[in-house]
């Protein structure tokens, strides 16, 4: 699908992320919002000794409820470093930011070596 060009005026020429963020305010789209995240995780085995990554974090909300609700590490990418530094804040005032690393990177060029996590 076409961009959404800040001047196009077709709602069917725009991707989802354009179309939630010039029509409806959204700058953060979550797919199946926060309980779809707590059923994902409900259904792995994850404990103190795991390590998630939560590719394209936003403001970190899902990877600080891991490390709350599992006391597991979480490291959580984000392209935006505004958003990544929102999430730090959230993470330090959730004291959960030993256990939460935020990282500013591109999911398409992961900053890890493979099977490293």
């Amino acid at each position: 699908m076409a961009e959404c060009a800040s001047d196009c005026g077709f709602v069917s020429k725009c991707d989802i992320f354009d179309f939630m963020a010039k029509y409806v305010g959204m700058t953060v789209v979550h797919p199946g919002g926060s309980s779809a995240t707590k059923k994902l995780l409900n259904e792995l085995q994850i404990g103190e000794k795991s390590h998630v990554i939560d590719i394209a974090c936003g403001k970190g909300t899902s990877a600080v409820y891991t490390a709350q609700k599992y006391g597991c590490k979480v490291t959580a990418i984000d392209i935006s470093p505004e958003l990544i530094e929102e999430a730090k804040h959230i993470a330090r005032m959730k004291n959960v930011s030993n256990r939460v690393e935020f990282l500013v990177s591109d999911a398409m060029k992961l900053p890890f070596e493979n099977e490293s996590i």
